[in-house]
């Protein structure tokens, strides 16, 4: 097999496989500053919000803030040089730093009537024994439900 040389392709072996003298160059470069031809990771892309503390600072001040209230107020204190941040970016940093939007689940309002009624109820049952908590129980009935007597 007749081999073709150019100046600008150095052959590597007796197959057809040629590399550029640029290429090669460069990986022997690589192997000498890393000491490995492999690929090494890489920075990553800068993130806009760096600190992942100020976010979740923001959300636990007033838990009741929404997350693009949250992007207005970060972007007013951003210097105006620095790019503004959008609310799924807050979003994510509130997510990785473990908050979750959630919705409060509904509570029964405590008028005067219902305050007066758990007291009353609280009062009969404070005497109570443990044997007879046990008795207001059922099989099927789920742990903390209790049925009157």
């Amino acid at each position: 097999m007749k081999q073709a040389w150019t100046k600008m392709m150095v052959p590597l072996d007796k197959t057809e496989n040629n590399v550029t003298k640029g290429t090669f160059a460069h990986i022997i470069q690589k192997f000498k500053t890393h000491g490995t031809v492999a690929n090494l990771p890489g920075r990553g892309h800068r993130r806009k919000i760096d600190d992942k503390y100020n976010t979740r600072l923001t959300s636990l001040r007033n838990r009741k803030l929404l997350a693009a209230q949250i992007r207005d107020q970060i972007n007013a204190t951003q210097s105006s040089s620095s790019r503004p941040i959008s609310r799924t970016t807050v979003n994510r940093r509130l997510r990785e730093s473990g908050i979750h939007g959630q919705i409060s689940a509904r509570k029964p309002l405590l008028r005067r009537g219902n305050k007066q009624n758990r007291f009353v109820w609280a009062k009969k049952h404070k005497e109570w024994t443990l044997d007879q908590w046990k008795s207001t129980m059922t099989p099927n009935t789920p742990p903390g439900c209790v049925r009157a007597i």
